[in-house]
């Protein structure tokens, strides 16, 4: 496992991968290489057990590409300017810079995308340049339609846009706090939680007033800009779409999966009982999933 920054519109990205480097040389052509975009907050950290799990079972490159100014940076001593706050739209054009660069036109290419991360690849899709390098897609808990009209949706709309001084203002008040006291409170909440101890020091950098303004900003340019799915694009790539919904994902309503598999019924996707932030407790199970459809492309 290989982590580092990378500069693309000259903002500090940070890249995860297993296997080669994206700077390294390419392992001949057709080369697998499976590629992760999260979902929001991006921070590939919590994707690495995940990750690992597909490089081990499919002995190829797994890349995880996080989003610009949703990590401190600083604290690698990379002198540059906090960037201002970057939306749904820029976030979407440094995937295509990123893939432009580092990805091989000739490489066998899998892009899985998590919960806004797969209406990214969705529009990834929509890109000449692009499309014709991705080989297949998988959509894991999507929030591509109507994200303000799921209950979580509704729930930061309503109740936590309004707040959001006071949200960034306790952050700041968390981060001055000695950082064993701060370190002790998160442990504390993240066992109630359920969350393993294993991504304490991830969420501790994520607590920060900069990276948090980032993360909202993004939040309710989605709220805002994800609307009805993109039915002309899906049509336009279903054969390369695969979609793992869940029956308990408050970032989706009840008729969402549904509804696809009625509008097209030869979509592969299917449901499942699996939390929408997976990374925590159920790697292993949405792998497997993962690497059945990346194995065989063919059954649901």
């Amino acid at each position: 496992m290989q982590e580092g920054f990378v500069k693309i519109n000259n903002i500090p990205t940070k890249i995860i991968t297993f296997g080669r480097w994206i700077t390294e040389k390419s392992n001949g052509k057709g080369e697998k290489i499976i590629l992760v975009v999260p979902g929001n907050p991006g921070i590939p950290e919590f994707y690495k057990e995940f990750m690992e799990i597909l490089h081990k079972k499919h002995k190829c490159a797994v890349w995880a590409i996080g989003y610009s100014g949703h990590e401190d940076y600083r604290q690698k001593n990379i002198n540059t300017k906090f960037p201002k706050p970057i939306g749904l739209r820029e976030q979407i054009n440094q995937k295509v810079l990123f893939l432009k660069e580092y990805v091989p036109e000739d490489a066998e290419l899998h892009i899985i995308g998590h919960s806004i991360g797969t209406y990214m690849t969705l529009e990834l899709l929509k890109e000449p340049s692009i499309e014709k390098r991705i080989f297949k897609t998988y959509l894991l808990f999507p929030t591509f339609e109507r994200m303000i009209d799921t209950p979580n949706g509704k729930f930061l709309h309503r109740f936590v846009r309004p707040i959001l001084p006071i949200i960034l203002f306790l952050s700041w008040l968390f981060s001055i706090l000695p950082r064993m006291i701060s370190l002790n409170l998160l442990s504390a909440y993240m066992f109630l939680r359920g969350m393993p101890s294993s991504y304490r020091e991830t969420i501790y950098n994520l607590i920060n007033r900069n990276i948090l303004e980032q993360v909202f900003f993004l939040a309710f340019q989605e709220l805002e800009q994800v609307r009805e799915r993109d039915n002309e694009n899906i049509k336009n790539n279903v054969h390369r779409v695969h979609i793992l919904y869940s029956e308990v994902d408050k970032w989706a309503l009840g008729d969402f999966y549904t509804n696809i598999k009625n509008d097209f019924p030869n979509i592969i996707a299917r449901t499942s009982r699996y939390d929408h932030a997976f990374i925590f407790n159920e790697n292993q199970e949405v792998a497997d999933i993962v690497s059945k459809w990346i194995g065989d492309n063919k059954s649901d």
